[in-house]
């Protein structure tokens, strides 16, 4: 590469000052453009996470983590609701990441769906969102309860984590009527949710396992109780009619 090109390629890439521009300049007082820093942050985020990544003595614990939803069952008081109980292991990354002040979103997504003979067609999907915080100057861990919008806060990480295995029913909001018909399912899944991260660690965090913590959809059918109600209630009077009906038995006389 001739000279003079050599120059004005490092002008392009480092924006020298003119005054730099001569045969003598140094490379030491050059300043990088802010495309080359918005290039080269987000790629630094990426491969500090990646590194976290890689097996370690130490890390022994990140193998077992994971999200899963235990204790499932549907409950039918004044709306439908589907009770689940959250069982999240964190791995060191994502630990580190919650200690250092970012916050960590586990969404909990509940699903409705009408059943057909092979397969269910989704009829809309509602959200609730728990967060997770660490205070430094305290000391102390934050929960945001999904449904209330509390906030309790636990001394240390492994009392949250108790706290997300209790049991909670999640109602389903804005339900049309007749789901206990036989035909209607709710399906709920937890994962975490990384597109509510800090815009710069979104993609690094795409590209992170100990990131990657989702539950797969879990299916339940909606009983039919009113169909079951209909039934309980008919066989009484059915069985009553049936024993008036009834022809009376002959007593013979000896």
């Amino acid at each position: 590469m001739r000279p003079q090109r050599r120059l004005m390629f490092l002008h392009q890439t480092w924006r020298l000052r003119p005054d730099q521009l001569h045969p003598g300049a140094t490379l030491s007082a050059a300043r990088p453009s802010r495309r080359a820093m918005s290039i080269l942050v987000p790629g630094l985020l990426a491969l500090a996470l990646l590194s976290c990544d890689r097996p370690s003595a130490n890390s022994g614990n990140d193998s077992t983590s994971g999200i899963n939803l235990r204790e499932l069952a549907i409950e039918q008081a004044a709306t439908v609701q589907m009770r689940a109980a959250i069982d999240l292991r964190l791995g060191s990354g994502v630990t580190e990441a919650l200690r250092s002040g970012i916050p960590i979103t586990i969404t909990v997504d509940l699903r409705l769906g009408l059943r057909y003979r092979y397969f269910a067609r989704e009829i809309n999907t509602h959200s609730f969102h728990w967060e997770l915080s660490y205070l430094p100057l305290s000391e102390r861990y934050t929960l945001k309860h999904a449904l209330s919008g509390d906030i309790s806060s636990f001394p240390r990480l492994n009392m949250l984590l108790d706290s997300l295995r209790e049991p909670v029913a999640y109602p389903w909001q804005g339900a049309p009527d007749g789901l206990n018909d036989g035909q209607h399912q709710l399906q709920i899944r937890a994962r975490l949710n990384r597109l509510r991260l800090p815009a710069p660690l979104r993609l690094p965090a795409m590209l992170s396992r100990q990131w990657r913590l989702q539950d797969g959809w879990r299916t339940l059918l909606i009983p039919a109780d009113d169909v079951a109600n209909a039934t309980a209630k008919l066989q009484p009077a059915l069985l009553a009619n049936a024993l008036s009906a009834a022809p009376a038995p002959e007593h013979n006389e000896i």
